[in-house]
C-alpha cells in the first residue's frame, strides 16, 4: 500500500489513514507531575500552545539566568542545539580540577552504517557529570541514568570507571560493546548478521543534553536554557515535563510567547477522538501575507478578513512591521496604506469578540490560523485557536476578504462536522481601536451585548476609507455609541501616527480622517523628508531596499540599481551602519523594513526609489520617464 503524504510529511498527514479503523485511547493521568497540580496545568496550557495569566507569571518566576547548580546535587541542563550542549559541557568540564582522562574507542568491520552513540574520544574527569548510553546486564542501571564519576581504575582489559548514581549507588563501569548489524533472509526468516563492532566507555558528558535526547527523561532538577529560541513543535513542552514539580525547575530566561510552538495538525487528530459535534455558525478567514517561511520566521499578514455565515464581514490592513516585499504589485497594497493600519495583536483585540461561537473555515485554515497565532505569538500575545473546517477546494482573490467570501460559498459542500470546535470568548488584550479596511461597503457584524464594539467596527469602516485615500461612503451618526467611538477611533490614530514617519500622503489622509472624526490628530505632525539633490553626491555610500518600480511602473531590482547607482558615481553598499553608509534609498516611502529602522535609528537620510530616479534624471544617467 503506498500512503500518499501532503508536506510536512508525517503521520497526521497520512491520506490513507482511516480513523474508524483504529480506536483513539487517551491518556488523562499525569503521573510525572503527579502530587503537583499547579506545574500539570501549566504544562497542559503549554501543550495546547496557551500560556496565560498567573500561570506564565508562575512558570517564569523560575527564571534565574545566574544560576549555578550546587556542585553536590544533580542537576541536568536542557537547550535546543547541539551546539548550545557542546559549549556547556565543555565549559563545566574546565572547571573541575584534577587531570583530565582520555578514552579511545575501538572499531573493527563494517561501520559505514553505524551511528556511533558516543564520540571516538571521551574526554572526561573525576567530577565530571555523565550520562549512560547502554542498560545494565546488572540492573545498575539503564540507557538515560545520570551519574557522576567518582574514581577512575585500570584492570587488565583497560579502563573501570567508578560513577556515582543520584541514589547513592555506585558501579563499576568497564568499555562496552555495540553491534553493528544487517538483516539478512535465510529459508524466508529475516535475522540479524554482526557485521561490525564499536566498543567504548558506555557514557558521555552530561551536564547539558539536547531536549531531543531528553525525551523519556523523569528528572528531579532541570535547568532549561531557551538560549536562541525553539524551533520545533512541541519542543518547550518536552523540555518543561522532563521535570517533576516546578520546585525543581530552573529557567535560563522568560519563556516567551513565540515558543510555544504547537503542531495545529495533532490537536485536530486528537479532538477528532471526541463525540464530533460542531458549531452552528461560521465564519471563514481570508489573508494576504508578506515574507517567505523560514527556521525562524514564518510569512506575516498584511491583510486579514473574517466573513461570517450572514453576510457581515470584518477586514482589515495589517501592519506587518517589516517591508512589503512585492505586495504592492501582488495585492495593490503600499506601504502608505499600512502605515496606520493596526499590528495583528492590534487588530485582534477587536475582532476577536465578534469571533466567539463561530466555527472557522478555510482552504487551508490549519495554515491560516497557525500564521495568525505565530504573528501574535511574536507579538507577545497568546491566545486558545479552535480547530476550522479544511475545504478542500482552492480558493482565489486579490483582497482577503474575496477569498474569506469564497471559503465560505465553499462550505455548502463540505462536512463542517468532523473535529471541528468554535472561537470561544476571548481574554482581555491590549487593542488599538482601530481597523483599516479595504472594503468600506462590507456590512461589518453587530452584537446585541456589545454595542460600543458594533459601534466601533462601523466607524473604523467609514474612516479606513479616507485612510486609503477614498471617501466615506456614509456620514457618521452621532449616538452616543458612535461618538465614543469615533474619540477611539481618533485617539488611536494620534498614536498611530505618532509611533511612524509619516509621508505627505498620509498626512493628507490623516487631515481629512480629521475633519470625518472631528476631532485634532495630526497637530503639529509633518513628513520627514531629505532632498536629494543634498544626500547624495559622487562618493556617496547608498544603500538599497525593496523592490522598486520606476515611472513607467517596471520593475527594478536592487542588483540594477545599485548599478544606476554606481554609475552615478555612488558607493553602493549593502547594510545600513552606523559608520559605512550615508543614504538609504527604499522602494516606497516609509517602509518599516529593518534597514529603514537602522537609518532611522542612525539619523541617515531616506529618500524613495521615486526620488532617486529623478536625481539620476538631473544627471542623465537614467530617463525621467
Amino acid at each position: 500500500m503506498t500512503t500518499r503524504l501532503q508536506p510536512p510529511s508525517d503521520f497526521f498527514s497520512a491520506r490513507s489513514f482511516r480513523r474508524e479503523d483504529f480506536p483513539t485511547v487517551s491518556l488523562t493521568t499525569v503521573f510525572r507531575q503527579l502530587g503537583d497540580d499547579r506545574m500539570t496545568a501549566i504544562l497542559n496550557e503549554i501543550r495546547e500552545g496557551v500560556l496565560l495569566g498567573h500561570a506564565q507569571e508562575q512558570l517564569n518566576a523560575r527564571a534565574d539566568k545566574d544560576f549555578v547548580p550546587p556542585e553536590d546535587e544533580f542537576w541536568l541542563t536542557l537547550a535546543p542545539t547541539n551546539r548550545l550542549v557542546t559549549a556547556r559541557n565543555r565549559q563545566q568540564l574546565e572547571r573541575l580540577s584534577g587531570d583530565e582522562f582520555v578514552h579511545h574507542a575501538k572499531a573493527s568491520g563494517d561501520l559505514s552504517l553505524f551511528d556511533p552513540p558516543v564520540e571516538e574520544t571521551l574526554r572526561f574527569k573525576v567530577g565530571a557529570q555523565v550520562m549512560m548510553l547502554n542498560n545494565d546486564q546488572g540492573d545498575r542501571w539503564v540507557n538515560g541514568s545520570i551519574g557522576r564519576v567518582v574514581g577512575v581504575g585500570y584492570d587488565r582489559y583497560g579502563a573501570v570507571v567508578d560513577v556515582e548514581f543520584p541514589d547513592g549507588s555506585c558501579a563499576d563501569v568497564a568499555p562496552f560493546s555495540w553491534e553493528a548489524t544487517r538483516p539478512v533472509l535465510t529459508g524466508g526468516s529475516l535475522s540479524r548478521e554482526v557485521i561490525g563492532s564499536y566498543t567504548q566507555l558506555p557514557f558521555k558528558l552530561a551536564w547539558a543534553i539536547t531536549i531531543h535526547k531528553s525525551q523519556g527523561q523523569t528528572l528531579e532538577r532541570v535547568v532549561v536554557d531557551l538560549t536562541g529560541g525553539m524551533f520545533s513543535t512541541g519542543q518547550l513542552y518536552v523540555a518543561l515535563s522532563r521535570c517533576t514539580s516546578l520546585a525543581g525547575l530552573v529557567l535560563k530566561r522568560p519563556v516567551l510567547p513565540k515558543d510555544l510552538k504547537t503542531d495545529r495538525r495533532i490537536a485536530r487528530f486528537l479532538r477528532g477522538a471526541g463525540d464530533g459535534s460542531g458549531a452552528r455558525r461560521f465564519c471563514a478567514f481570508g489573508m494576504l501575507t508578506v515574507g517567505d517561511e523560514g527556521r525562524m520566521s514564518r510569512p506575516r499578514p498584511v491583510e486579514l478578513a473574517v466573513a461570517f455565515d450572514d453576510g457581515t464581514a470584518v477586514t482589515t490592513l495589517i501592519n506587518p512591521q517589516r517591508d512589503l516585499a512585492d505586495a504592492r504589485t501582488a495585492y495593490g497594497i503600499t506601504v502608505s496604506d499600512v502605515l496606520l493600519a493596526p499590528t495583528l495583536r492590534e487588530a485582534w483585540a477587536v475582532i476577536a469578540p465578534m469571533l466567539a461561537g463561530f466555527t472557522p473555515v478555510g482552504a487551508g485554515v490549519d495554515e491560516q490560523l497557525g500564521l495568525l497565532d505565530f504573528e501574535l505569538k511574536r507579538l507577545g500575545y497568546v491566545t486558545a485557536m479552535p480547530l476550522g473546517v479544511e475545504l478542500r477546494t482552492r480558493v482565489t482573490g486579490r483582497t482577503a476578504l474575496e477569498r474569506a467570501r469564497a471559503a465560505l460559498q465553499a462550505l455548502r459542500d463540505t462536512d463542517a462536522a468532523d473535529g471541528s470546535t468554535a472561537f470561544e470568548e476571548p481574554d482581555a488584550v491590549e487593542g488599538s481601536g482601530l481597523l483599516v479596511s479595504r472594503d468600506p461597503t462590507a456590512p461589518t457584524p453587530t452584537a446585541d451585548h456589545l454595542p460600543g464594539l458594533s459601534a466601533l467596527l462601523r466607524i473604523s469602516r467609514d474612516v479606513g476609507a479616507v485612510l486609503l485615500g477614498g471617501a466615506p461612503v456614509r456620514d457618521l451618526d452621532e449616538s452616543g455609541w458612535e461618538a465614543a467611538a469615533r474619540q477611539s477611533v481618533a485617539d488611536q490614530l494620534r498614536a498611530a501616527a505618532a509611533r511612524v514617519r509619516l509621508t505627505d500622503e498620509v498626512v493628507a489622509r490623516l487631515r481629512k480622517a480629521e475633519s470625518l472624526l472631528g476631532a485634532d490628530i495630526t497637530g503639529d505632525i509633518g513628513s520627514a523628508d531629505h532632498a536629494a539633490e543634498d544626500a547624495l553626491a559622487p562618493g556617496v555610500r547608498v544603500c538599497f531596499t525593496g523592490i522598486a518600480q520606476d515611472t513607467a511602473g517596471r520593475i527594478v531590482d536592487r542588483d540594477e540599481m545599485e548599478r544606476l547607482a554606481l554609475a552615478a558615481g555612488l558607493a553602493p553598499v549593502k547594510t545600513v551602519s552606523k559608520t559605512r553608509c550615508d543614504v538609504l534609498v527604499t522602494a516606497e516611502a516609509g517602509t518599516q523594513s529593518g534597514k529603514a529602522r537602522k537609518a532611522h535609528e542612525y539619523g541617515k537620510p531616506v529618500l524613495t526609489a521615486d526620488e532617486f530616479f529623478a536625481w539620476l534624471a538631473t544627471r542623465h544617467a537614467f530617463p525621467a520617464e
